[in-house]
């Protein structure tokens, strides 16, 4: 106890750090930590903290997530459009991970029509710093929500990004998967 007493200034100095550039973290006892994951995840796959930056109010809007293929048919991207349009247009909440062809796609369009969305991200917050930029600049007012249940500076990998699916399949009311006809 002794020892990581003496971490305690450092780590308050990061959290400091990154509330200054818009950055901050819930833990599992924070009131704003998703009830949908402590509900549809076992405790395992369970983050005990998320890293974010934006709109915490997503986290109580039932989301909707359209997945599918990296490299999709040009139907298919149509098909993702038109429904994302019109998800947006209706006022959903979309879920995603920002990967690329459909889950791309459909976030794209849905942040185009001014819908809400949530990314649940497949690396530290700050590694993906040139991705938030794009699709809500900071000081922006915006309905972007960007979690990630790794450190800060965490690079990209292929394992990162499939373990955060699980978490998009919870923090969404609904799963809509594209695939090919």
């Amino acid at each position: 106890v002794l020892a990581a007493g003496l971490d305690v200034a450092v780590q308050q100095a990061a959290l400091t750090r990154l509330a200054a550039s818009g950055i901050g973290v819930i833990t599992r006892v924070d009131a704003a930590y998703p009830d949908l994951l402590t509900e549809r995840l076992p405790e395992e796959r369970l983050p005990y903290y998320l890293f974010y930056r934006g709109d915490l109010d997503n986290l109580t809007q039932p989301g909707v997530a359209l997945l599918g293929g990296a490299q999709p048919a040009e139907d298919a991207l149509a098909q993702v459009s038109a429904l994302a349009s019109a998800l947006a247009d209706e006022g959903h909440l979309l879920v995603g991970g920002y990967d690329r062809g459909i889950d791309r796609q459909a976030l794209d369009d849905a942040r185009g029509a001014g819908a809400p969305i949530t990314l649940v991200l497949p690396a530290g917050i700050e590694t993906m710093e040139a991705v938030l930029q794009r699709l809500a600049p900071r000081g922006a007012v915006d309905r972007v929500l960007a979690l990630s249940p790794y450190a800060p500076t965490v690079p990209y990998s292929d394992w990162l990004a499939a373990a955060r699916m699980s978490l998009i399949g919870a923090l969404a009311e609904v799963l809509v998967v594209v695939g090919r006809a």
